[in-house]
């Protein structure tokens, strides 16, 4: 996996590509890293690091990381402007995304935040697997409740850890699979 920018303008028009998104700290640029099999996106504890897209490019398929949603200690416009980030993404490539990656922190849950997104994604057609981070963190009790509150939605979910590689098989043979797919 490259890094290619972080800018639209670093992303071409004509290539499919795969969207991270999840909430502030849920782990999407440690997923990068698991799936890269090295340290090539930032990494911090403090939410909100990653303010723009990153795209990434892994077997002719772009990765787009998205900046995360819902960290409160960030002003109401830096927060609003991460989102329309995001809209304006898929309103301008919606044809070039070949799935989502929605990302949900496994010992939290769903949020509303979460809720919405999945319901936005569904509104514009995208194909979208839950990506349940930190599973090694959850217990039983709570990764069991996380995965019964997801059932409403009727998608693949698939449990992973960054820090213990559960899972990052199964999203790498999805990316490779994407990557022979032609925009939807």
């Amino acid at each position: 996996m490259k890094f290619k920018g972080s800018y639209v303008k670093d992303f071409p028009e004509d290539k499919p590509c795969i969207l991270l998104t999840g909430r502030s700290n849920v782990g999407k640029s440690s997923l990068i890293n698991a799936i890269a099999n090295t340290k090539i996106a930032r990494v911090s504890k403090d939410p909100g690091l990653t303010a723009t897209l990153n795209f990434y490019i892994e077997e002719n398929i772009y990765i787009v990381d998205t900046p995360g949603y819902g960290y409160a200690k960030r002003s109401k416009e830096e927060r609003n402007k991460w989102a329309n980030i995001i809209n304006d993404f898929i309103e301008n490539y919606g044809e070039n995304i070949l799935c989502v990656f929605a990302l949900i922190d496994s010992v939290v849950g769903p949020t509303e935040l979460d809720n919405m997104l999945i319901d936005y994604l569904d509104s514009k057609s995208l194909n979208t697997i839950l990506v349940l981070t930190k599973v090694d963190k959850a217990t039983q009790k709570e990764l069991a409740n996380t995965l019964n509150r997801l059932k409403a939605f009727d998608k693949n979910i698939i449990q992973t850890s960054s820090k213990d590689g559960i899972g990052i098989k199964q999203l790498k043979a999805i990316i490779k699979e994407l990557s022979h797919a032609k925009k939807r």
